[in-house]
């Protein structure tokens, strides 16, 4: 397949210029939460933030938060192992997944006994999320550390909407079957709301060099409870559980692929919300619990990865005026895990800590021009302290457009794995964090003549002191694992573009695409491991210089609807693995066709799904199988 060419990417943004001179943009009174921790108008915000409500998480007729990321958010590029359950993340701003913070009703997701701290959509499925939130840039000095790429806030059904009852069923290909109940209410004191969940298939074999099938299984469960004790004083509670059973295949493929990973996850929090005239305050009790067993080829001597995160967090918000208020707040982080490792005889129990103190003011100068000025102090219990801080602002032209910016800086600590497990730093003081800057420049349009919607953002963000194991040094004895780790810049620049259009009666259309420029100064500064150069291959893993995903939405008539997606991604760099002598290879472009229909009869909708059309064979990642066409039908009601 053809690469895009320069003529092309000169049109595109001919394109663009006549979008900026003739669209005119009015304002839609959205609340958001994300960019300050608390409520605020979309827009006042300068950052470059998208949003998803719980109907367009249930029109996309998915079953994995995942699968809905790569489609419809644009800037995110999202990979799977293989199929359903295996190793999935995203990555924000062409930055490894390390670098994006998630967060579950409030709660940070990431876990500690992975080897960088980061957070895996495995087995994060769409049944009780009610919204989204994506952050996009260097948010550390509102979120910590790690969201130097941006931040993802997921919010669970809470119970607040008055008999809100729904159930969905649905069955496909590989034998896939699933069953989601949700059941609340929402009374004069009190809300709850209840949501379990079923999830199995068959599976596809996760590695491509072999049929045989890899099943899944998901049960999980999330209970939200709501209390008003009095007019300026209520608790908010969450609990969510989860059960999951993998077969998955080993990468050497002398190997019987007789490999399972049984996974628990528990995450949970308590915030008591007090609110007396211009001051709001809330505490925060959240805790994170993850614990793996993971048996090998032989199907004996199961590992065990347990990971813990407990924070006592508190935000306030005071108002001086309906044009002018700070958000401070305390954020402590207690980190523990346990694991045995090649450099470990028997398990190891390492913790860290992480004593945090931020503010944030935001501002209205005038009508039209919005700022937020903030910084943070991270104290941590290794590193020591760091500094972070963030400036955005959102100017409204006569109110026919937006135009936005932000800079920030961002911080990364090293994790319990680089500190701890691999046992090659005698002196843990010397690993430095990782730190960076990001510049966000945007404008925001709706057009209502051609009722079309208009976002662009172009992005820059570079991050230095990177913790990594290729530079050599003597320390403890190893040589293949860093100490020093002051060398090594990695840069990622481009643009993101947003077109919605609903121009033409019972049409609907979207175009998304992402243009990234991203340098890993990590591996450059090692030709060795390149492909051919380092100026050919010095692109950070999996991410693609150019991705694409369009849409076209035709409504027949207000019960049924037909919509056809396009996505493309081009070529991306990949580690090798031992069935190739660990040499980096490049993954092929490609272009995958999914259509869903709609029916909506007698209260309930019904939908039918075929994903992979065309049955594209295409890579996520270096020898991993991805699925072929694929059929997903079913049916749900609200009532």
């Amino acid at each position: 397949m053809k690469k895009l060419s320069r003529s092309n990417i000169k049109i595109l943004t001919m394109i663009i210029i006549f979008f900026l001179n003739s669209i005119s943009f009015s304002e839609i009174p959205t609340i958001v939460i994300s960019p300050s921790k608390t409520p605020q108008s979309l827009s006042s915000v300068g950052g470059d933030l998208t949003q998803l409500n719980t109907q367009s998480i249930l029109n996309a007729n998915e079953n994995f938060i995942g699968d809905i990321f790569d489609t419809e958010i644009s800037g995110i590029n999202f990979s799977r192992q293989g199929g359903e359950g295996t190793n999935s993340l995203i990555q924000l701003r062409g930055l490894p997944k390390r670098y994006t913070n998630i967060y579950i009703d409030g709660i940070k997701q990431s876990d500690p006994s992975t080897p960088d701290n980061a957070y895996y959509l495995n087995n994060l499925t769409v049944g009780s999320i009610q919204s989204v939130e994506i952050l996009k840039g260097s948010q550390s000095s509102v979120y910590g550390s790690g969201a130097i790429g941006g931040v993802v806030n997921i919010n669970s059904r809470d119970g607040k909407e008055k008999n809100n009852k729904f159930f969905q069923l649905n069955s496909g290909s590989n034998n896939k079957k699933n069953a989601i109940l949700t059941y609340g209410n929402n009374y004069e004191n009190y809300n709850y709301s209840l949501t379990v969940e079923k999830y199995i298939t068959d599976g596809i074999s996760s590695m491509s060099d072999n049929n045989e099938k890899d099943p899944y299984r998901n049960d999980n469960i999330h209970l939200a409870f709501g209390y008003n004790f009095l007019d300026n004083l209520k608790i908010e509670t969450n609990f969510k559980y989860s059960d999951t059973i993998l077969e998955f295949d080993e990468v050497n493929n002398t190997r019987p692929d007789k490999n399972s990973s049984d996974d628990e996850e528990l995450s949970s929090s308590i915030r008591i919300i007090n609110e007396n005239n211009n001051y709001k305050n809330s505490l925060i009790f959240g805790h994170y619990f993850v614990k793996r067993k993971v048996s090998d080829y032989n199907m004996s001597n199961p590992e065990y990865y347990y990971g813990e995160r407990k924070n006592i967090n508190y935000i306030g918000e005071y108002n001086f005026n309906l044009d002018k208020k700070i958000i401070f707040g305390l954020d402590n982080e207690f980190n523990r895990a346990n694991f045995t490792t090649w450099a470990v005889s028997g398990n190891k129990i390492s913790d860290d800590i992480v004593l945090s103190q931020y503010f944030d003011i935001q501002q209205r100068h005038s009508q039209k021009f919005h700022t937020t000025f903030g910084l943070r102090n991270d104290i941590h219990s290794k590193a020591g302290s760091s500094q972070t801080g963030r400036i955005t602002g959102a100017y409204n032209v006569n109110g026919t457009s937006k135009l936005r910016g932000s800079i920030g800086t961002g911080i990364r600590f090293g994790s319990l794995n680089d500190y701890y497990y691999d046992e090659n730093i005698l002196n843990k003081e010397d690993l430095k964090p990782e730190k960076s800057y990001g510049v966000d420049l945007g404008i925001d349009k709706n057009y209502e003549k051609i009722n079309t919607n208009f976002n662009l953002t172009f992005f820059y963000t570079e991050y230095d002191n990177n913790i990594s194991n290729w530079a050599s040094n003597t320390d403890n004895g190893r040589s293949s694992f860093v100490i020093d780790n002051s060398e090594g810049k990695i840069r990622s620049q481009g643009f993101d573009l947003k077109i919605l259009n609903n121009s033409f009666k019972n049409y609907e259309s979207k175009l998304l695409y992402t243009f990234t420029k991203a340098y890993d100064g990590e591996d450059c500064d090692d030709p060795d491991k390149m492909v051919t150069s380092c100026s050919q291959s010095s692109y950070p893993v999996r991410v693609p210089r150019h991705q694409i995903s369009s849409s076209f939405k035709k409504s027949f008539d207000s019960k049924i609807s037909s919509q056809i997606v396009f996505k493309y991604i081009s070529t991306r760099r990949d580690y090798g693995n031992s069935n190739n002598g660990f040499n980096d290879v490049m993954l092929d472009d490609y272009i995958k066709v999914d259509l869903k229909n709609n029916f909506n009869f007698f209260g309930k909708n019904f939908y039918f799904n075929i994903n992979n059309l065309f049955n594209e064979k295409y890579e996520d990642a270096y020898q991993y199988n991805s699925e072929k066409r694929r059929f997903n039908f079913g049916l749900s009601h609200k009532f």
